[in-house]
C-alpha cells in the first residue's frame, strides 16, 4: 500500500490509497457525475412518469431529456444524468 497519491498524465488518472478514498466519501468530498432518471426525479421533485389516467405516459424529466434539455448517456440499458455537463450548461447560461 501507498501513502502517496499517483499520477498518470497520459492516462489521466490518479491512485489513492483506499483508506484515503473512503475518508473523502465520508466526508461527501467526492461526487457522482451520473445518476438515473428515476434518481434526477427525486433530486428535482419533478415527475418521471406520466400522471395515471393522463394521455401522456412520460413525465417532466423524461420530457427534458427527449427534447435535449438533460445531457444525457446511455450505458447498457440504463440512461444516465450527467449532472457535471448540467453543471456547466447551467453555468453557461448565467454568464450570457
Amino acid at each position: 500500500m501507498t501513502d502517496k497519491l499517483l499520477v498518470n498524465e497520459s492516462k489521466a488518472t490518479v491512485t489513492l490509497p483506499i483508506e484515503a478514498y473512503n475518508a473523502m466519501v465520508q466526508s461527501r468530498e467526492v461526487s457522482i457525475p451520473l445518476v438515473t432518471l428515476e434518481k434526477f426525479s427525486d433530486l428535482t421533485g419533478l415527475t418521471n412518469r406520466g400522471r395515471e389516467g393522463s394521455k401522456h405516459q412520460y413525465g417532466v424529466v423524461e420530457g427534458l431529456r427527449r427534447n435535449g434539455y438533460l445531457p444525457t448517456i446511455k450505458l447498457g440499458r440504463h440512461v444516465m444524468v450527467n449532472l457535471f455537463a448540467l453543471q456547466e450548461e447551467l453555468s453557461e447560461k448565467d454568464r450570457i
